[in-house]
């Protein structure tokens, strides 16, 4: 019965107990969310204030973890140690309202080991004393949570200025929590640099320190970058040497873009430097740029004449790109570099656009690169090639200059020939005698005669005749001089005829169509025997005629003093 009555005073301490536990928690947890949000506001301030580096953002950081452990331990970790009982919250209650020591009693004279204490009569008197007396007492007088309310408004004042920054300046405070992490982005300002590229090489712009930018040594530095936002107009690009001498150069618009494109340049770069972009309120971490040696391209060409003109015509291993060659002459173009390259192709340049041709690596190094064998136009040279040879090494560096080629076709002069007949006046049935020459620079694949019969201002068909047989006739053999028996008799002529006649040489350039040359019109007239005797009796005059000039000239007769 005495345990029933005590039953509600204990489920009072109890409760007065779990409340004063809850407050206490609560003001510890309190506290450090209070320490928490003020420290990461502070940090937050001085680093939008003056954007910190990493080294200057730890020092902040590690001051701001002292502050935060300092509050922790004073003002939250005591809290932590507390650890009250069920007879602590009864001294509680009996200082408050004061009773002496009648509710400890109780509580103690209901444990098993009571009974050995003493007078079980005054053992129940006082526990019934204090059931009775239990129903009247208001436990909770005098719990003071005051310190634990002014705690719960100053975290309330700091979630809300936290809430209230984070819906106003989202990708701030995003960027602030990446900057806590060590991260190098950067606060949003009104101008946004989007895209940052150095000399075609792409920028991270959150680590522009480990985007790679190689520049050949003497090479340009170009820089290109697009703008976003409140749009300034130029913005400035600082340079920093090793020894620290530093330089600006101007970024200004790209009048051929529409796109807030921005672009700068530095003529020459001749050593390693640092560069720094700065556009509007925007800006770029340092960033380094290696200077690397370019590589050096040195190329032959091997010319190889066509087989018909092999016996004339060496083969030729020159390093000068330019060369005049027969046509149907092979090239072989083979070049070496001091660096690796990872491509090698030649620009064929034409009147459209020009024609890509790779080169092929020869070696494990791939510093010796070859044209692949039958690659057109160099397997069969038909007319003159003008090429660039361009290189990219392991570096993506390209050759100070490209090597300049140019192919010139080499005159094959057409084959000369003449033809002369004796006599100008024949019989319609005569076989008069053609004397005649040819020559050529490499040989003859045709020699022929070609025949009209003009009769009565009527020319007929052209007749060939072919005068050499064996052939082609190689330049060994040449020039060739002989005479051709020509049969009139097939041709039924008559008298008053006429027949124009040319000779006609063809030389002989392999599976390449040779050259065509025709000689000098010959003439013959046809007559009966009294038209021949008197044509032979003017001729035989014209000679003595010459004859006597001659020996006029040499012995001096008839000269003026």
């Amino acid at each position: 019965m005495s345990k029933s009555k005590l039953n509600t005073l204990r489920r009072q301490l109890q409760k007065l107990l779990q409340t004063r536990r809850s407050v206490r928690l609560g003001s510890a947890w309190s506290a450090i969310l209070i320490s928490l949000i003020a420290v990461l506001l502070s940090v937050f301030a001085i680093d939008l204030l003056f954007e910190l580096s990493v080294l200057q953002r730890l020092i902040v950081f590690t001051i701001a973890v002292t502050i935060f452990y300092w509050s922790t331990v004073r003002f939250s970790l005591p809290l932590f140690g507390i650890h009250e009982t069920e007879l602590e919250m009864a001294l509680l209650v009996e200082h408050q309202h004061g009773i002496e020591s009648d509710l400890v009693s109780a509580l103690q004279f209901e444990s098993p080991e009571a009974s050995q204490w003493g007078s079980e009569n005054l053992e129940t008197a006082v526990i019934d004393y204090v059931a009775d007396l239990g129903t009247g007492i208001d436990v909770f007088a005098g719990l003071n949570t005051r310190s634990f309310k002014k705690r719960l408004s100053t975290m309330g004042v700091a979630l809300f200025i936290a809430v209230v920054l984070g819906l106003i300046y989202p990708s701030t405070l995003t960027v602030f929590f990446q900057r806590l992490l060590l991260g190098n982005q950067h606060y949003p300002t009104s101008t946004q640099i989007t895209e940052l590229d150095v000399s075609g090489f792409t920028i991270d712009l959150v680590r522009p320190s480990q985007s790679i930018v190689n520049i050949g040594y003497g090479q340009p530095l170009e820089f290109n970058l697009q703008a976003a936002g409140v749009i300034p107009e130029q913005g400035r690009i600082l340079l920093t040497n090793s020894q620290g001498k530093e330089t600006e150069i101007l970024l200004t618009p790209d009048e051929s873009s529409t796109e807030n494109r921005f672009t700068a340049e530095l003529p020459r770069l001749l050593a390693p430097i640092r560069y720094q972009v700065f556009l509007g309120d925007a800006w770029t971490d340092p960033a380094p740029v290696q200077v690397i040696s370019l590589p050096i391209i040195e190329a032959t060409i091997q010319v190889t004449p066509p087989q018909y003109a092999a016996a004339e015509e060496a083969e030729v291993v020159s390093t000068n790109l330019q060369a005049s060659v027969l046509e149907g002459s092979r090239i072989q173009l083979k070049a070496q570099s001091s660096k690796k390259l990872t491509e090698a192709y030649l620009l064929i340049q034409t009147d459209e656009e020009p024609i890509k041709v790779s080169l092929e690596a020869s070696d494990s190094e791939n510093k010796n690169w070859t044209l692949p064998n039958k690659t057109p136009p160099f397997d069969s040279i038909s007319g003159p090639v003008r090429f660039e040879l361009h290189v990219l090494d392991q570096d993506q560096l390209k050759s100070q200059f490209p090597l300049r080629g140019y192919l010139r076709i080499k005159a094959d002069r057409g084959p000369q020939v003449s033809g002369a007949f004796v006599h100008k006046v024949t019989l319609p049935n005569a076989q008069p005698l053609l004397d005649y020459r040819v020559d050529d620079d490499h040989g003859i694949s045709q020699l022929r005669l070609n025949v009209q019969i003009e009769r009565d201002s009527v020319v007929s068909d052209t007749r060939y005749y072919e005068i050499l047989k064996d052939l082609p006739l190689h330049k060994a053999k040449l020039p060739l001089i002989g005479q051709f028996q020509l049969n009139l008799s097939e041709l039924q002529l008559n008298k008053n005829d006429r027949l124009r006649m040319r000779l006609e040489a063809t030389d002989y350039r392999g599976e390449i169509e040779g050259l065509t040359t025709l000689s000098e019109p010959l003439v013959l007239d046809i007559s009966d025997e009294s038209g021949v005797l008197a044509a032979i009796s003017e001729a035989d005059e014209k000679s003595e005629e010459q004859i006597t000039d001659i020996i006029k000239r040499q012995l001096g007769i008839g000269e003026t003093k």
